[in-house]
């Protein structure tokens, strides 16, 4: 029942010896951080039968921030674009708040907007991979598995998102059904987590023991 909390929090752990040693590690602890108290926290609210709704919106924002500024990291861009990118999510964001989706509602429209947006940024990532010689040990890179965990997710949740969306459209069991592909798609994204930042131990290594 709890393991959107249980799964960041996990991950954390294995992270914090070695984030330093992880590409974009403090960004990534620092968005592994916000899981766990935004999970920890929608979940204590929903066991009071108390609505969380807020929680999804404000977390949406602060994960838009640290998401794309750990792409970023991955696959330099203009910072003016970044920016830009940034700026429109953030009107969007406001826009759904004052006059689709209040507080108080799902977002399932920004929440869409901010999944296309991060495939969009890995999408560009692995397309700058290939044109490296990195692409030779892709296995190798933590940031291949973290930003690989990002984008399965990402694929997901748009099509997961959608049901809500037009929830008229489908039964309750579909609606759960599809609630329960997204939790399995967040597990799964936290385990490729986990593979990328061993990676980076198992890199760490290997520049010990040849030195």
């Amino acid at each position: 029942m709890y393991a959107d909390t249980v799964a960041p929090l996990l991950v954390l752990l294995v992270l914090l010896p070695r984030y330093r040693q992880v590409p974009g590690g403090n960004l990534l602890l620092l968005y592994l951080l916000a899981s766990t108290l935004f999970a920890g926290y929608t979940n204590y609210l929903a066991d009071r039968g108390m609505n969380n709704m807020h929680a999804y919106h404000i977390f949406g924002l602060v994960e838009a921030v640290l998401v794309l500024l750990l792409l970023n990291r991955y696959s330099k861009m203009d910072s003016r674009a970044l920016t830009l990118t940034l700026a429109f999510y953030a009107a969007f964001w406001l826009v759904n708040v004052l006059f689709w989706e209040d507080l108080t509602v799902f977002n399932s429209n920004s929440g869409t907007v901010l999944s296309l947006i991060t495939a969009f940024f890995c999408f560009r990532y692995f397309m700058a991979l290939i044109k490296t010689n990195d692409i030779l040990y892709f296995q190798r890179l933590p940031s291949f598995w973290i930003v690989s965990g990002l984008l399965f997710f990402c694929i997901v949740a748009v099509l997961s998102l959608s049901s809500y969306k037009y929830k008229d459209w489908f039964s309750q069991w579909g609606l759960q059904m599809s609630w329960r592909i997204m939790l399995i798609a967040n597990l799964i994204k936290y385990i490729l987590f986990t593979i990328g930042i061993l990676c980076s131990k198992r890199q760490t290594m290997q520049v010990g023991s040849s030195s």
